[in-house]
């Protein structure tokens, strides 16, 4: 005896938790791919200061303007060096108040799922004690009928 089926009354509620949750983790995404540019960018710059040194002017073998030049260049890489450091240092930030915005997102999804949960738990428990309760009526009246024609 099939029943009424399961309806969960917030299931809009639970969509648009779902929606906020799935932006969330968009978010993330972003800030991890953010990141990971912040990183390969201050790896490059890096990479760069040991071959600038290598290419040093020499003492005796260079004109003072050279120097001049060279030292310029080294303060600029040095100063992009320290860009890169700080915009991976926010990406981190970023990243981090992406993962706490997430969790918070999903928070309510969550709960909204374990309610879902236990109102499905509840209503088929309560359909099974109904075709239960179907099934003894007919038992009782088969038995009843029985007896009025034996007896």
């Amino acid at each position: 005896m099939p029943g009424k089926e399961f309806q969960f009354s917030l299931d809009h509620v639970l969509a648009v938790r779902g929606h906020a949750a799935r932006q969330a983790e968009q978010t993330l995404a972003a800030a991890l791919h953010a990141r990971r540019g912040h990183e390969a960018r201050l790896a490059h710059v890096e990479a760069a200061l040991p071959a600038l040194a290598e290419r040093a002017p020499s003492a005796g073998a260079a004109a003072p303007g050279d120097f001049r030049r060279f030292a310029a260049t080294q303060q600029a890489a040095l100063r992009d060096r320290a860009g890169a450091r700080r915009a991976l240092d926010a990406a981190h930030h970023q990243e981090a108040a992406a993962r706490a915005a997430l969790v918070e997102a999903r928070r309510p999804e969550e709960a909204l799922h374990t309610l879902r949960d236990r109102e499905a738990l509840a209503h088929r428990r309560a359909a099974e004690q109904a075709e239960l309760a179907f099934l003894d009526d007919q038992a009782t009246a088969a038995y009843c009928r029985r007896l009025r024609t034996n007896g």
